[in-house]
């Protein structure tokens, strides 16, 4: 008899509906509760709205941006980074996402990583400036950590191209006064 039952729970287990796809109007309705949320400084609160959106749809890629961004402003970047990566393999073209990601792995110290993500925003869009002002900072630090100047001076010449091409003049003089040093 337990085994029939347990059969049947089982049975019932694998059979359930899978969560259905919330649909635009639904999932803005999510979104829409979160930001009011975050906009009162209620974090736990969004938190929870995104996971209930979650709940009824896992895969969707804006709901997964909204909770790994939020957990990222919230500095639990190991936690944002799953709902972030989920986000970007979603929708391939969610720059938020990227960004979110880039984030997290430049405050993770993981500055490869944060410019692999950092670059996938400036192919989706090549006019953000902010994307561009991030990926040459991570091309300044890699610089400074860098055992040897060839290295470091690569990394900077990156960092000024992307400088130079998001017309950050301030930030282009910076990188030339770092790479005059290592010319000596």
């Amino acid at each position: 008899m337990k085994k029939f039952i347990y059969g049947l729970l089982l049975t019932g287990l694998l059979c359930q509906p899978a969560a259905a796809a919330l649909s635009k109007s639904e999932t803005d309705q999510y979104v829409n509760r979160a930001v009011a949320f975050i906009k009162t400084r209620e974090y736990d609160q969004s938190l929870t709205v995104f996971k209930e959106g979650l709940a009824k749809d896992p895969d969707n890629a804006i709901l997964n941006a909204g909770m790994g961004n939020n957990l990222a402003a919230l500095n639990r970047y190991r936690e944002a980074i799953p709902y972030l990566e989920k986000a970007a393999r979603s929708d391939p073209a969610d720059q938020t996402a990227h960004f979110g990601l880039a984030a997290c792995y430049q405050a993770l110290g993981r500055d490869e990583q944060a410019i692999e993500h950092l670059k996938k925003c400036l192919d989706l869009n090549p006019h953000n400036a902010r994307a561009s002002i991030w990926l040459a900072g991570c091309y300044v630090r890699l610089a400074k950590a860098a055992p040897e100047k060839a290295k470091a001076k690569e990394y900077l010449q990156s960092a000024l191209m992307t400088l130079e091409e998001a017309g950050n003049l301030e930030g282009a003089m910076e990188v030339k006064k770092i790479l005059s040093t290592l010319q000596n």
